[in-house]
């Protein structure tokens, strides 16, 4: 929406060329003060994106504690179902005939199969307990690589940092001083403002893409494991079933 001071400068109603340019440095404070108010904002809104995203942190590693023990209980029931089905066949041999001679097959694959099945369980146990110790790390890991952003960004003022700044200012005086919008004190300090926002943004933009990267490679990690042990239960559901229905047999 045009303001009232740039409807006079497109129509051309200041009386004198002082008033016009009195009326352009006004134009040039106000959109500064805009500039610095929406960085200000925008630095506000990422700090408090970068809150939420902490927090979902936070949740991914409860949620990962939970997935890794009951990875684990699904690991020791899969287990016990291997042990179940070598018990149930030394009871079919032991509830034989005496008359039936005990006949095996030195070539069955079954004790290698088992063996084998059970030394994958142990190996997926193995991993589950390390990726419980890098669970553990796994929020202030993140919290600290977020701060060292921070750190790296905002070390602390040399000695010299005021004397240095009174220079640069100096500097900008000098030669701003023939200029027809020569900036007073009130124009540097809100670019000063400005300058500072925008480094401020930069820092949180930095911080929430590390985040972001972390939320999604925990995802990722956390749809594995589901994904593994839902394989894993219908294995133990069919493994329960064959049981149950040899169990039956022997019993008839």
């Amino acid at each position: 929406m045009e303001t009232d001071v740039e409807r006079r400068l497109r129509t051309g109603e200041y009386d004198d060329e002082e008033e016009e340019i009195t009326a352009v440095k006004g134009q040039i404070k106000q959109v500064n003060y805009e500039t610095k108010n929406m960085t200000q904002d925008s630095v506000a809104r990422a700090n408090q994106a970068l809150e939420h995203g902490m927090r979902t942190v936070a949740m991914l590693h409860e949620q990962g504690n939970i997935l890794i023990n009951s990875g684990k209980t699904v690991n020791r029931t899969q287990q016990s179902a291997i042990v179940a089905d070598e018990n149930l066949e030394e009871l079919k041999a032991a509830n034989r005939s005496m008359f039936m001679p005990d006949i095996k097959n030195p070539f069955s694959s079954k004790p290698y199969m088992r063996e084998r099945a059970l030394n994958r369980l142990a190996a997926d146990n193995g991993v589950l307990i390390e990726q419980g110790i890098i669970n553990d790390h796994y929020v202030n890991d993140i919290a600290d690589r977020v701060n060292k952003v921070d750190i790296r960004n905002r070390r602390g003022p040399a000695p010299d940092a005021e004397a240095l700044h009174n220079a640069q200012r100096e500097k900008q005086r000098q030669a701003n001083k023939h200029s027809m919008f020569e900036p007073d004190e009130d124009d540097l300090t809100t670019e000063d403002s400005i300058q500072q926002g925008l480094n401020d943004l930069t820092i949180a933009s930095h911080q929430l893409n590390i985040v972001a990267n972390a939320i999604n490679n925990q995802l990722d990690e956390q749809n594995r494991r589901v994904e593994h042990m839902s394989s894993q239960t219908g294995d133990v559901e069919i493994a329960l079933s064959l049981q149950t229905n040899r169990m039956k047999a022997y019993h008839k």
